[in-house]
């Protein structure tokens, strides 16, 4: 019992140490947007804390560190963090809440959601001792980020009103807390329900479409080259992406956008998949196949053959999405495979004649 205890004391002190070491970070590099974790709303308003970790984001805003602020919290946190922001002379069209992020992995999560590939790297703005948790769950999303401490101002001892006396209880204890906090979001196991529903959820759907495409003619045909199946920009790649693998790639499509067939091929699939909303996917030979996930309309019917540059649907945010966009995934014998590596031409023809439909 002794060495146990021992143990856990010397684990308890060494990510006491590294809470510290994270509570000063190194002035934060440029981003695309700036991130503020929401904090406590007091009956009179903002939480010192919540105000302190504002005023870093308005300061930083100021200085030309990221031209948006996303405010993450519940829906009276989010809606102080707003009007405090604009009280500070920010514009309402440089804040985006969401008022899902109610815990430091949420957050992370609506960073992600909000970003769809538009946002490269993001600076993340807590209180001293929240900043090692949340760098290290931004690390472990695959999230490029920096961290910016909002230091509050010191304490009068001893307090001098109730509520100096209660925000030094919190300071006291936070340090404490946080050693806990990151241990228990270093458990393996801890999902949240959502979080194991959207993952069956994304099994599933994959799982269909390893099936559809598995079907795809098998013939000694080589990989196609690829056309770039939509004018837009990349935002997403294949691989591990905010800890989920990402079975394709994304392009930031506009809703109603045109989306070309990506070479010559039958299409095999037209439907609607949990996970991907509409989808069209086509065969090419080979066993190869690609797929056009997240569609608002289809321009094609299953059997039919279609020329590489074709028109199949237009984009949309059908499916599981957060804003309108085409997921684009090559496939062979079923198997995800990266498909930059076969894109030849970034810029898909414009077929002669080819309406495009409305969304």
């Amino acid at each position: 019992m002794k060495q146990l205890a021992a143990a856990v004391a010397a684990a308890l002190g060494f990510t006491l140490a590294r809470i510290r070491r994270d509570r000063r970070p190194p002035p934060p590099a440029p981003g695309d947007a700036i991130v503020v974790f929401g904090a406590a709303v007091w009956p009179s308003g903002p939480s010192p804390e919540l105000a302190a970790r504002v005023d870093r984001a308005a300061e930083l805003h100021r200085g030309g560190y990221g031209p948006v602020v996303l405010c993450c919290g519940g829906a009276r946190e989010c809606d102080a963090m707003r009007a405090a922001l604009q009280a500070r002379g920010l514009p309402d069209s440089a804040i985006v809440t969401d008022e899902h992020g109610t815990t430091t992995r949420r957050a992370l999560e609506a960073v992600a959601r909000h970003a769809q590939g538009r946002w490269q790297r993001v600076v993340l703005v807590s209180s001293p001792y929240h900043l090692h948790r949340v760098r290290t769950e931004a690390e472990r999303r695959g999230l490029p980020a920096s961290t910016a401490a909002a230091t509050l101002q010191p304490l009068a001892l001893p307090p001098r009103s109730r509520a100096e006396a209660r925000l030094l209880s919190a300071q006291l204890r936070r340090p404490l807390r946080e050693a806990l906090a990151v241990w228990w979001y270093a458990l393996p196991i801890r999902r949240s329900t959502i979080e194991t529903r959207k993952a069956a959820t994304a099994a599933q759907s994959s799982a269909r479409l390893a099936e559809i495409t598995r079907g795809a003619n098998h013939s000694a045909e080589p990989a196609p080259d690829l056309l770039k199946p939509v004018d837009a920009r990349l935002t997403s790649t294949f691989g591990w992406r905010f800890n989920r693998w990402h079975e394709g790639v994304d392009f930031a499509a506009d809703r109603g956008e045109a989306i070309f067939a990506a070479a010559t091929g039958t299409v095999l699939f037209v439907g609607d998949l949990e996970l991907y909303g509409r989808v069209v996917a086509l065969e090419h030979g080979g066993g190869y196949a690609t797929v056009y996930g997240h569609l608002s309309t289809v321009a094609v019917e299953p059997g039919a053959e279609v020329a590489g540059g074709h028109l199949v649907g237009t984009a949309g945010a059908s499916g599981n999405a957060f804003g309108p966009h085409l997921h684009f995934e090559l496939r062979r014998g079923g198997e995800a495979i990266d498909p930059l590596p076969r894109l030849a031409d970034l810029s898909p023809p414009q077929t002669p004649g080819t309406p495009k439909p409305a969304a």
